[in-house]
């Protein structure tokens, strides 16, 4: 068959322009299409719960000053139970090892007094942990790290919001949130000198509730050995339940309400006494048979109560009403005694320091001399602390200047107090056992009561642009300490005998 090419050259001519242009519209749709789709990436949300400084390793890197986080993932990683371990990889952190398992750490955050973390702005959930962090800031107390979600640290002047401690810095501790679903979650690890750690937690979410229970036991019969053969390791538990209740609305305000509860106790045989740098260089974990008595007893108690008002975009609104209530007794060394005056006693310190010249006090405390007196001076160093408070927050985010606008204003008032109320008890050294030989009375070693009441603010606002973020806040703190001495001449606090001391800041 024979085609008349005459007409079929034009038409192709005239189809081949149009077929072009069409392919070329179809391949700037699907250009554009491809730009749009690039330039959307999936991103993993991160929420900064209200009891969270940091809340996510992204914020830590992006926050101005030195911050760092501890995330879940690393936490369930490494399973560690002792917090010293948790912390050595922290920048800036400096920990001092006292009984090999993080029961009663020193923290130092750049540079300050490490001894009992007295100088770090302590925290759990946001609220202060410390027993009684104005009138007494030792911490004995610390919150068990082994039940913890997240740790977040800040230092320096970054951590302008958290308080009383903002040279060194602040350290909070992040308990584990209500999951988003049924959990039932159970381990335990057993190891050397019989060391057990235990862990239990059941919790849900509802549509308008949620709750979360939580118990840890961890205990040990410690690695060093004592004269005569006594006990030398710890029993901890602690109880954690949290309930709450919620809005959901897609419009306008939403709240939350969550009520928290912990119980901890302790029971260790954890002592001042050491060694002789002789005894030290020969037998580093032996104890001496004068520290078989030295016995601390712990109970920790803690309800927080939690409001949360927030605005679809920009405000939220966060109240903590809060109490703790620690109680301890450290029944310890603390003198050896030779005669009646004086002259003849001595502290554990001395005697260890000059094992020698202090021969005599030296065969009393390791057990080779007899003694039938008041030898060796037991301290129940007795101690009730009591801290409660309220605090708010409000936090406003917007759009300024085509930057991005954070402000936070937030005040406390916190009342805490230290109850001293200790005695000496006088033992015997026979046969190597310690034997109660006059018992003291209460209070006659120190009787004491110091109260704080503080009031504190802050502001804090950042404005972040591309790689430029300007930040600006500014803490005022003020203090009223007052210290009631009742002396030893006074054990039933009559207040016949008064000695008042107060301060200001």
């Amino acid at each position: 068959m024979l085609y008349n090419t005459k007409y079929m050259l034009p038409l192709l001519f005239v189809l081949t322009p149009m077929s072009v242009c069409a392919q070329t519209q179809d391949s700037l749709q699907t250009e554009k299409k491809s730009a749009l789709t690039d330039s959307v990436h999936r991103m993993t949300e991160v929420i900064v719960r209200s009891n969270q400084m940091l809340g996510s390793k992204f914020e830590a890197r992006n926050r101005t000053g030195s911050a760092y986080y501890i995330s879940p993932t690393e936490i369930v990683k490494f399973g560690y139970t002792d917090i010293n371990r948790m912390l050595k990889s922290v920048p800036g952190v400096n920990v001092y090892e006292e009984d090999g398992y993080g029961l009663r750490p020193n923290i130092s955050l750049r540079g300050t007094k490490a001894e009992r973390s007295e100088r770090i702005t302590l925290m759990e959930d946001g609220v202060l942990a410390a027993p009684a962090p104005y009138a007494a800031p030792a911490a004995y107390y610390f919150p068990n790290a082994g039940r913890m979600y997240a740790i977040e640290v800040l230092k320096g002047s970054s951590q302008v919001q958290y308080g009383p401690f903002t040279t060194g810095g602040a350290i909070n501790m992040v308990s584990t949130p209500i999951p988003s679903k049924f959990s039932l979650k159970a381990n335990a690890s057993y190891g050397s000198y019989n060391t057990l750690k235990s862990y239990f937690s059941v919790g849900s979410r509802f549509k308008y509730t949620g709750f979360i229970i939580e118990y840890l036991r961890y205990q040990s019969d410690g690695f060093r050995k004592d004269v005569p053969n006594e006990r030398t390791g710890f029993k901890r538990n602690d109880i954690i339940a949290k309930f709450a209740a919620q809005t959901n609305n897609e419009e306008g305000l939403n709240h939350l309400f969550e009520l928290k509860f912990g119980f901890a106790n302790e029971t260790s045989d954890e002592t001042y006494l050491g060694l002789s740098e002789q005894d030290f260089a020969l037998r580093p974990y032996y104890r001496y048979a004068g520290a078989q008595k030295d016995n601390l007893k712990t109970r920790h108690t803690q309800w927080v109560a939690t409001y949360v008002i927030e605005s679809p975009r920009k405000l939220k609104i966060t109240t903590n009403l809060y109490y703790n209530y620690f109680f301890r007794n450290w029944y310890k060394l603390n003198e050896v005694r030779v005669g009646n005056t004086k002259a003849e006693r001595r502290s554990i310190d001395a005697v260890l320091a000059d094992p020698e010249t202090n021969k005599a006090y030296f065969d009393i405390v390791t057990g080779q001399t007899d003694y039938v007196g008041e030898a060796l001076m037991l301290r129940a160093n007795h101690r009730v602390y009591h801290s409660r408070g309220i605090q708010s927050k409000g936090e406003y985010r917007t759009m300024l200047w085509d930057g991005y606008l954070t402000a936070e204003l937030g005040l406390r008032y916190h009342a805490d107090s230290e109850d001293r109320f200790q005695q000496d008890d006088g033992y015997s050294m026979q046969g190597g056992r310690m034997q109660l030989f006059l018992k003291g009375l209460p209070g006659s070693n120190a009787n004491r009561i110091t109260t704080a009441h503080a009031w504190a603010g802050y502001w804090l606002a950042k404005w972040s642009k591309g790689i430029v973020t300007l930040t600006a806040g500014m803490r005022y703190e003020d203090v009223d300490l007052l210290q009631r001495d009742y002396t030893k001449a006074d054990p039933r606090r009559t207040g016949m005998v008064r000695i008042e001391t107060y301060n200001h800041a």
